[in-house]
């Protein structure tokens, strides 16, 4: 059972030592004093009110503290409903009624307890089973994997702009590890997503079909059962599939864990003590912060993931792992901030938690090598989308327009030597210049063709996989009733970004070889290009289907959209 939801905190020591230890205190007192009770049940006294009295006036109070503590916090803090929270409500419950237990004169019988005896069984049996199987797991492959099967690892990379990454010319030492990765893979230069959004894009990579091919245009939208997914396919060939994953927009209740044999989505114990009714308080204080409440840091992924290769490296395994840190806010441990000087502060601040996720995918890979399985496994580490850290006047976010900060995107590939079109002449070798673009949904086939189609050992001479780089890249956003749309293609030699504003029919043109930041807009001046490229990026988006209407169904997916800055 997989639960979705989690508040971080910005001071993660402090804080949840704090609420930790309130928890722990308030439950002690409350089952001391209920153990009191039981022990001597006629304590001295008198009854103020009268028994029954007494007993009424509780009940309804004990409502309130816990029913009413529930409704404050169901959507403010989404997860409201997580057992760990509840059990901590319970605590506070108890803690209350110790409080007027002791008040003297005040007396109630045992028969007023049961009630509150049966909820705390209850919640503390839902709380244990929730921490001892926090995650789904289905049974084994029935089927036997190919023979000498490579191993599959993708990592994806939440809100991570190409140009961070030292492979790509970013700040020099912010991404070291990422960097000494692609040192011996592919690196690719020109990689796109379909749409800058984590849901959709997600959604392209693991079904090798458009957004729109799949109907997921926007975060928290399901995805479809008629397509197959990454997973499926290789578990249909024997793999044992596994995922750790960092946020809301790609979890199981999206039904992104499709395939998936372990898909671990859920959040720890000590960040569930955070949901509690008087996280409100601590919020309110900055100990907590709601980093939006759907995420979990990259500390608390790795972990899990190299856990998941520890018990399954022996076998061919494909393990997705999704780092969610550099989304905003951005909040990088303190050991992070300051490792870029940008002149502003907030870029600083996006950098560091640039540099803290490349530190813990640095541990993912140690791990891999230290498995001992690292020469049979394909990784792939590739980002959903970029940031736009004020690019066009659009700060601090994505998905509202198709320029290169938001849509171009880091793709690195490394695979074991003798995997046929993979293998490292292939990985080194440098991009064809007509065909080095490339779009986040041909990896589906181009990996999972050579994956299954072939084994590590005694393959064909010629390369019959499916390629990967193509002539052309589209890609489009939809977002604040704006759909942007682009077209990324080689003319003459000259690469062309060609976007398409849909919704007021504005045209614009970069030479993204002479002007990556796209500063100048040619349309005016090459008109003959665009009279070439704007009649064939209409004719891709006519072909494609038309837009679904509406967005996420439910009112509790719609609350976690909002609180991870969305909607």
């Amino acid at each position: 059972m997989a639960f979705d939801a989690e508040v971080t905190t910005s001071r993660p020591g402090a804080a949840l030592l704090v609420l930790a230890g309130f928890v722990i205190a308030a439950g002690a007192v409350g089952f001391a004093a209920l153990l009191f009770h039981f022990v001597r049940r006629s304590a001295p006294g008198r009854a103020v009110f009268g028994e029954r009295t007494a007993g009424i006036t509780f009940a309804v109070a004990a409502a309130a503290v816990f029913y009413g503590g529930y409704y404050l916090n169901a959507g403010v803090l989404p997860g409201k409903t997580h057992p760990l929270s509840l059990g901590a409500d319970v605590a506070l419950l108890l803690l209350f009624w110790a409080a007027v237990r002791f008040v003297p004169g005040f007396r109630i019988r045992g028969r007023v307890l049961f009630p509150v005896l049966i909820i705390c069984i209850v919640a503390a049996g839902v709380t244990a089973a929730a921490v001892a199987g926090s995650s789904r797991r289905l049974g084994p492959p029935e089927v036997a994997p190919p023979p000498d099967a490579p191993n599959l690892l993708v990592i994806t990379m939440d809100t991570t702009r190409a140009d961070r990454l030292g492979a790509y010319g970013g700040p020099p030492g912010l991404t070291p590890n990422l960097d000494a990765f692609a040192a011996s893979a592919r690196v690719y230069p020109n990689a796109y997503c379909a749409m800058p959004l984590t849901g959709p894009s997600h959604a392209s990579l693991f079904t090798g079909r458009t957004p729109r091919e799949i109907g997921v245009v926007q975060n928290g939208v399901r995805l479809g059962a008629d397509a197959p997914t990454m997973a499926e396919v290789l578990r249909s060939r024997g793999y044992r599939t596994g995922a750790v994953v960092a946020a809301f927009t790609v979890s199981s209740k999206l039904s992104f864990d499709r395939g998936f044999e372990y898909f671990d989505d859920a959040f720890s114990p000590a960040a569930a003590l955070t949901r509690l009714t008087a996280a409100r308080v601590a919020e309110a204080a900055g100990v907590v912060s709601a980093k939006a409440g759907l995420q979990r840091p990259g500390n608390e992924v790795t972990p899990r993931a190299m856990r998941w290769l520890e018990d399954e490296a022996h076998r061919p395994f494909f393990l997705w792992v999704h780092y969610f840190d550099p989304h905003t806010p951005y909040e990088p441990p303190a050991a992070y901030r300051g490792r870029t000087s940008p002149d502003d502060p907030n870029v600083g601040l996006y950098d560091g938690e640039v540099a803290f996720m490349d530190a813990e995918i640095g541990k993912l890979l140690a791990a891999l090598d230290e498995s001992g399985v690292r020469d049979e496994t394909v990784v792939v580490a590739v980002a959903d989308h970029g940031e736009s850290l004020g690019e066009h006047d659009y700060y601090y976010d994505h998905g509202r327009d198709v320029y290169q900060p938001c849509m171009h995107v880091p793709l690195i590939v490394a695979a074991p030597t003798g995997f046929p079109g993979m293998g490292v002449e292939f990985v080194m070798a440098p991009p064809d210049g007509e065909t080095d673009l490339v779009a986040m949904s041909s990896l589906f086939d181009f990996i999972l063709e050579g994956m299954v189609a072939f084994p590590l050992k005694d393959v064909p001479s010629t390369n019959e996989i499916v390629p990967l780089a193509s002539d052309a890249v589209f890609g489009e956003s939809l977002e604040e009733g704006i759909n942007c749309r682009m077209l990324v293609t080689r003319e003459n030699g000259v690469l062309y970004k060609l976007v398409l504003n849909a919704t007021s029919g504005r045209v614009e043109l970069y030479d993204l070889g002479a002007d990556p930041s796209e500063l100048c807009d040619l349309a005016s001046t090459r008109s003959g290009v665009v009279g070439t490229l704007r009649p064939r990026l209409e004719e891709h988006f006519r072909e494609q289907p038309a837009l679904p209407a509406g967005g996420p169904a439910d009112a509790e997916t719609k609350e976690k959209l909002r609180s991870l800055g969305y909607m």
